[in-house]
């Protein structure tokens, strides 16, 4: 059994064929907690790097991002507005060259300024309108997969849910091509505004998740999802009211730190005992840093980022318009082809013409 989310399909449930102890054959139902992951979902992520010739080049350097959409004002248009997501440690840090697939299987780099990104001032993210057309091998997720902090209460979220993560595994992420990978984890810690985890690249405590996952440099701004297995017990109206959709995947937020830990750097002794060098290295702890999507959102909804959509909406709803333009012809009457004409122009009577008396002066 599948079911679809933002037109990306999932599996929730199979018939699986196995086999007794004593080799009997036999079919059961198969319940999945976290779900086949739709290879759709994985063209959301875009890289990022410091140069043009390093993106063509697929260098391993730089940093993670995602493509989220905000739905037109109008029902009834196609037009949507885009934007490109990451940290903005990634973006100040000089990483501010796109790289997008395309669907003949190249990839287009899209040089950025800094200054033309948005920032938050609680959160580390940027965000950064962009244009897409068919051309590129990408899908965008609707902001509706946003885990609100009112979806936050009706989903029932906590300790222990599962987590996948959609990113730039910089060891191995495609040369030629963007290759993203996926991670999959627990929630460890809900964040707390009011104890925040330290963020040294914006030297400030932030509101943050902490979830156990193995994460390394490179994935800093993926995409960070959350997905209510089948059988999990739920908020009842939330079910009701959706009874599909209402699993997920949720956007949880976006990563922006994996927490590292030191440890001394020991050796043997003559008689077998071990001694501290003074030296140390960094080792992982297992626990990655995600900023709520509920910041997303504020950014999204930023006073600059919201008059640049009413601005790109009121130019769409002008080119929607038909242009009406009456030609003339010598006669001054309609011209019978060309542009759509007015029907009140064709039907409206020629205004009379007066005559005007021809004076002139004579010099004495």
């Amino acid at each position: 059994m599948t079911y679809q989310s933002d037109g990306v399909e999932f599996w929730e449930k199979r018939w699986a064929s196995l086999e007794s102890v004593e080799g009997h054959a036999y079919r059961a139902l198969e319940w999945f907690r976290m779900p086949r992951i739709n290879d759709d979902l994985l063209n959301c992520a875009i890289y990022l790097y410091p140069s043009v010739p390093m993106a063509e080049a697929g260098e391993s350097w730089g940093g993670s991002g995602f493509l989220v959409k905000v739905m037109s004002k109008f029902a009834d248009t196609k037009k949507r507005h885009y934007y490109a997501v990451t940290n903005s440690h990634v973006v100040q840090g000089r990483n501010s060259v796109i790289r997008i697939n395309r669907k003949d299987g190249t990839v287009a780099t899209i040089p950025t300024e800094k200054s033309l990104w948005t920032y938050s001032d609680s959160a580390d993210l940027a965000v950064l309108p962009i244009e897409l057309d068919d051309a590129y091998d990408v899908k965008a997720f609707n902001t509706d997969m946003l885990l609100t902090k009112f979806k936050l209460g009706t989903k029932g979220l906590g300790i222990g849910d599962e987590t996948f993560m959609i990113g730039r595994f910089i060891n191995h992420e495609g040369r030629q091509r963007n290759k993203p990978k996926a991670r999959f984890g627990t929630v460890a810690m809900m964040p707390d505004a009011s104890e925040g985890v330290y963020n040294h690249h914006m030297s400030q405590r932030q509101e943050a998740y902490l979830v156990e996952t193995h994460t390394v440099c490179g994935y800093s701004g993926s995409p960070v999802f959350f997905f209510i297995p089948a059988m999990s017990k739920r908020p009842p109206e939330d079910k009701a009211n959706n009874p599909l959709a209402w699993r997920g995947p949720w956007l949880l937020g976006v990563e922006w730190a994996h927490i590292i830990d030191h440890e001394p750097v020991v050796e043997k002794g003559v008689e077998g005992e071990w001694k501290k060098t003074g030296q140390y290295v960094e080792v992982t702890t297992g626990m990655m840093c995600v900023s709520p999507a509920w910041h997303l959102e504020a950014l999204l909804n930023d006073p600059h980022l919201a008059q640049l959509r009413d601005e790109q909406e009121a130019k769409w709803e002008k080119e929607s318009k038909p242009r009406v333009v009456a030609k003339l012809d010598s006669a001054h009457q309609p011209a019978p082809a060309g542009d759509l004409l007015l029907d009140a122009l064709l039907k409206t009577p020629p205004a009379p013409k007066t005559k005007v008396k021809a004076t002139s002066k004579r010099k004495a």
